[in-house]
């Protein structure tokens, strides 16, 4: 694959890092098991392909992710309670880091961007109940 073309497929809100992936599995496996084995699930597939410059390393992976906006609306909230946690735990005194609020930060961007993705695109099943 061309160089230009990889790189903006990864700029797409529906392509995810394996890290990205990886870090949402794991801060939703405690909450929602079954919505982080999806996502574990998907670095099953196969990464899209990288430019023959770029060196074979896995954790430089990228993915096309295709989940219900249910799940999106699920994940954002997970990470949303984790940041607000970190926050709290920070007011009382006890720094978690502020590495850790970035990092989920910018992950609750990522899958909001996505979200809003799929809305515009159309896709309006959003009302299922979470839990």
């Amino acid at each position: 694959m061309e160089e230009s073309l990889y790189c903006s497929y990864c700029d797409r809100a529906d392509v995810f890092s394996r890290g990205a992936l990886e870090i949402t599995s794991q801060m939703t496996r405690k909450q929602r098991p079954s919505l982080a084995l999806k996502i574990q699930n998907i670095l099953g597939f196969k990464p899209l392909e990288k430019p023959r410059s770029f060196p074979e390393n896995k954790n430089a992976d990228y993915f096309i992710v295709d989940i219900e906006l249910v799940d999106l609306r699920e994940i954002v909230y997970i990470l949303t309670e984790q940041l607000n946690s970190i926050s709290h735990n920070q007011q009382i005194g006890y720094p978690l880091g502020n590495s850790v609020a970035v990092m989920l930060q910018s992950l609750i961007e990522d899958w909001l961007r996505f979200a809003q993705l799929k809305l515009e695109r159309g896709e309006q099943n959003l009302n299922k109940n979470v839990g």
